[in-house]
């Protein structure tokens, strides 16, 4: 004979108020006595705080996943943006073309030229060594002078500076 194994569930309340004197709390008090009424209350609850969770995180997944016809509309409108930039980007090429001005291939490399795989070397001005003309005259060695008199350090270095 098997012994019918039953786990008792461990259930929370989270109770909360609302001041019915406030029109948006009124509001949602009617709300929710429809949203009881139609037994849909609980996972409303539960939704929206995965929602508001998720959404706060930067994250979509969850509204996505309660709301399709979102989804659907966010694609549509990047895909149109998309679509109306390149056609704007497009259309300047055109007219530039049109008046024999050069394009600049260096202003998006990474769309105009094809992707290898190897390592490509960097287009950079060749830079020649700095020439000092100064070479020839003799160093200044300045020595510091530890001592707390200001004045008598300003004037010792005047001198040694003279001295050289």
């Amino acid at each position: 004979m098997a012994k019918n194994s039953t786990r008792k569930s461990f259930r929370l309340r989270f109770p909360f108020w609302l001041d019915l004197n406030k029109p948006d709390e009124a509001d949602l008090a009617e709300k929710i006595a429809t949203l009881k009424e139609e037994r849909a209350f609980v996972k409303t609850i539960r939704d929206g705080i995965r929602l508001i969770w998720d959404l706060r995180a930067g994250r979509l997944d969850v509204l996505f996943f309660l709301f399709p016809w979102v989804k659907e509309e966010f694609d549509k409108r990047v895909n149109t943006q998309a679509v109306s930039a390149l056609q704007d980007q497009l259309a300047r090429l055109e007219v530039m073309m049109g008046q024999g001005m050069s394009i600049p291939v260096d202003a998006h490399p990474k769309q105009l030229e094809p992707q290898s795989s190897s390592p490509q070397p960097l287009r950079v001005p060749q830079l020649t060594a700095p020439v000092f003309d100064d070479d020839d005259q003799d160093t200044i060695i300045i020595k510091r002078n530890k001592s707390t008199d200001a004045a008598a350090n300003l004037v010792h270095s005047w001198r040694s500076l003279q001295s050289n």
